[in-house]
């Protein structure tokens, strides 16, 4: 158990460090050259697909 808790936290990290690069390298340069409007209609789409990775990764930080 002692070194499994480190890995597991290292894999952890590392999810969710790439999912947020995943996010702001791809989304979020496709959302700042929308308009407002075009930006709200699509988010509201596109974010429930957006919260199950996010939520995967994000667990462990809690």
């Amino acid at each position: 158990m002692k070194k499994t808790l480190p890995f597991i936290a290292i894999i952890a990290s590392a999810a969710f460090a790439g999912n947020m690069i995943n996010i702001g390298l791809s989304y979020a340069i496709h959302w700042q050259s929308l308009d407002p409007i075009e930006f709200m209609q699509t988010f509201k789409v596109d974010f429930p697909l957006l919260l199950g990775p996010t939520a995967i990764t994000l667990m462990p930080a809690f």
